[in-house]
């Protein structure tokens, strides 16, 4: 199902968004930049520009979160209380990229072992994409296999020309939402078919290469031992930011806080396998010592071990990797290098 949203009734549909769950989207700082934040006054929304260093999926999956509180008895046995956050949220304003990565980190989360804490969330909340026109240098969508226009994943996607907004809605949770304000919007005329696609072309134009990474998918592995993981560890400084900046990574560590001497809880972090102490055994043993192991770990399990448990890229090509990165490692220029290798071998 498609509407037409006029370019002036925006603010007036973001304020019915905002009534009916916490609405989250990306507002301004003080810094003059774009983060995805809880929504105070519509106003402060700003959908239009580059995507947001920092990712929506933290409102999925927090950067800190407390998992259960407990309390030891006198009789040395314990109570336990889940935390489970199920409030109800919007989250506006998603980049294609970024709904594949929560659609990535559900699908993590969903299979062998299911992280109710993260499928909670979920269930409750309510996701609208954003059509990308703006991408960065840093972009590399098309080189996974995706579109700046995709609306996989999406309860409902969002597209601005420039005389009207189109909503596609996807889901039957999207179409309960647009049900519930439907005097803002129009129909949708067959002419509009050809928005995405126009949109589409023009973003890809203005993409900065395209590597075929498809053509190589499942077999990256034989580039496990080449040259081209130390030439770039030994630039890298394992500062981590890559990982914390990326909207897939989904590694955690767990620890117990004690407030009294019989009430605690049990909560996670982020955490990273850049991180020289991520993978140290307490015998003292770390099979991942060098920055080289933890830097080929990290761009493996995203475009080959990933692929072998889920059949998915777990990388979207958002290029945040390579913004946040203060060496300048470019993430283009290690896929460019993999291809090479699994192509033509290693010189």
């Amino acid at each position: 199902m498609r509407k037409r949203l006029k370019i002036n009734n925006l603010q007036a549909f973001l304020q019915e968004l905002q009534k009916q769950a916490t609405l989250i989207a990306p507002v301004k700082t003080d810094a003059g930049e774009r983060e995805f934040r809880p929504v105070e006054q519509v106003a402060d929304i700003v959908l239009e520009g580059s995507n947001p260093l920092r990712s929506p999926k933290e409102y999925l999956f927090p950067q800190m979160e407390t998992l259960y509180t407990f309390h030891l008895q006198k009789d040395g046995k314990a109570t336990l209380k889940e935390t489970l956050h199920n409030e109800p949220q919007i989250i506006l304003g998603i980049r294609p990229c970024d709904l594949h990565a929560i659609a990535y980190v559900k699908e993590f989360y969903s299979t062998t072992h299911q992280d109710v804490y993260v499928l909670e969330k979920w269930k409750h909340t309510i996701l609208i994409g954003w059509a990308c026109q703006n991408p960065l240098n840093t972009c590399f969508c098309t080189s996974v296999g995706n579109s700046p226009v995709d609306s996989k994943g999406a309860d409902i996607m969002m597209a601005k020309t420039d005389s009207f907004y189109l909503v596609e809605v996807l889901t039957v949770k999207g179409k309960d939402l647009i049900e519930k304000i439907p005097s803002l919007l129009e129909d949708s005329p067959e002419a509009d078919n050809e928005v995405l696609p126009s949109i589409q072309k023009q973003t890809e134009s203005m993409i900065r290469e395209k590597v075929d990474l498809l053509s190589i998918k499942g077999r990256i592995d034989s580039a496990y031992s080449s040259s081209i993981w130390k030439s770039y560890s030994d630039v890298c400084i394992a500062c981590g930011a890559c990982t914390f900046n990326c909207p897939t990574c989904t590694c955690f560590d767990s620890a117990d806080l004690l407030e009294t001497c019989q009430d605690g809880c049990r909560y996670r972090t982020w955490d990273t396998c850049q991180n020289y102490a991520f993978t140290l055994h307490a015998s003292g043993h770390n099979p991942r010592a060098t920055r080289e192991a933890r830097l080929r770990q990290r761009v493996m399990h995203k475009y080959q071990y990933s692929v072998e448990q889920l059949g998915l890229f777990s990388c979207t090509g958002c290029g945040r990797c390579t913004r946040s990165c203060p060496v300048n490692i470019d993430m283009v220029s290690i896929i460019k290098d993999i291809k090479e290798v699994v192509d033509h071998g290693e010189e």
